[in-house]
């Protein structure tokens, strides 16, 4: 029986991962278009030397915020029509997001180090949007649980307009709002504590041996 259930999220979190995926590529294509048209025609930015990275930070959380929204209202009833619980379909979405979260970032840094070691225009490698003492694997963890944040808010917002009406809906954008800059805020200020939170239970969780700190 937990055989199959954990079938049906995993076969929830592959479809939705795929599905979120093939936006996302279009996204990061359509992004990189944009910085190249912006470095070449604006000399601001040319002399900012920002990395695709960088240029993609701010985007990519109203990205998972807007995929967020858009995910619920056309999957859910889809899903649940075709037999899937409730349960089953929030956790593979779950883990699809945090799939996506991480390829974001991942990409991201991918065709960073691709601009930077081609040279196809002045770049670097540092990212800028968090503590910069913090190492890679760090940095990594802060910004995907950051992308993973606004994706949650756009669960809220569409849960909010699925399930109730009235002020309910207002009041869930207002929610939100306020965990959206929560998320933002402790991801991209002191990002130390909350780390040690994650590795903490991860390391609890499945009994390893490592000090991250």
């Amino acid at each position: 029986m937990n055989l199959q259930i954990n079938s049906i999220k995993g076969k929830v979190a592959n479809s939705l991962y795929r599905i979120q995926m093939g936006w996302t590529l279009w996204y990061i294509g359509i992004l990189l278009g944009i910085q190249v048209i912006v470095f070449y025609f604006t000399s601001d930015v040319q002399e900012a030397n920002f990395n695709f990275m960088y240029f993609i930070s701010q985007p990519s959380k109203i990205y998972m915020l807007v995929i967020g929204i858009i995910l619920f209202f056309n999957f859910f009833g889809y899903f649940i029509k075709n037999g899937v619980t409730r349960k089953d379909y929030f956790v593979g979405s779950a883990i699809a997001a945090g799939g996506v979260a991480l390829s974001i970032i991942l990409i991201g840094l991918i065709i960073s180090a691709i601009i930077y070691i081609t040279g196809i225009f002045p770049s670097s490698l540092e990212m800028d949007i968090i503590d910069q003492s913090l190492g890679l694997v760090k940095q990594i963890t802060a910004l995907s649980l950051l992308l993973y944040g606004y994706y949650i808010a756009g669960w809220i917002v569409a849960a909010g307009f699925y399930g109730f009406s009235g002020w309910y809906k207002s009041a869930s954008i207002v929610v939100a709002a306020l965990f959206a800059g929560i998320i933002n805020t402790i991801w991209q200020g002191d990002v130390d504590f909350p780390l040690y939170l994650v590795y903490s239970y991860s390391i609890r969780r499945w009994g390893l041996e490592y000090t991250y700190f």
